[in-house]
């Protein structure tokens, strides 16, 4: 991924890919993904994104700043380390600087994926 174009692309397709997550069924254990599984995704539509790499965050990141651009959850808030479930060590302190999300790291990953998954199924 160098140029903007396919940046922009990749952000889609993260994007297109966990709203696809927040859509299944409440309680459905796959609803969250691993950074290995997002990074797969990635890779099967063309995208070679390290899932521990600077990129992959700012892939992350850029797909959240879109969805709360429009006023939706962090969609970021979905992918998850696979060592034990739970976001990026970044990603409270992002919605804390960003996003303005109050709480402790875990209050704002469970608001931000209860928030995802109700807009998901109204």
């Amino acid at each position: 991924m160098v140029d903007t174009i396919s940046y922009e692309a990749a952000v889609e397709v993260a994007r297109a890919y966990l709203r696809d997550k927040a859509a299944l069924p409440p309680g459905y254990s796959d609803s969250l993904c691993t950074y290995i599984e997002m990074h797969e995704h990635l890779a099967a539509h063309g995208y070679r994104v390290h899932y521990r790499s600077r990129q992959m965050n700012n892939l992350l990141n850029r797909v959240s700043a879109l969805e709360d651009g429009e006023s939706r959850g962090l969609l970021s808030a979905l992918v998850v380390r696979k060592k034990d479930g739970k976001p990026g060590r970044d990603f409270a302190q992002l919605a804390r600087d960003m996003y303005g999300r109050r709480g402790s790291d875990d209050d704002i990953w469970f608001a931000e994926v209860e928030r995802i998954r109700l807009e998901a199924h109204g």
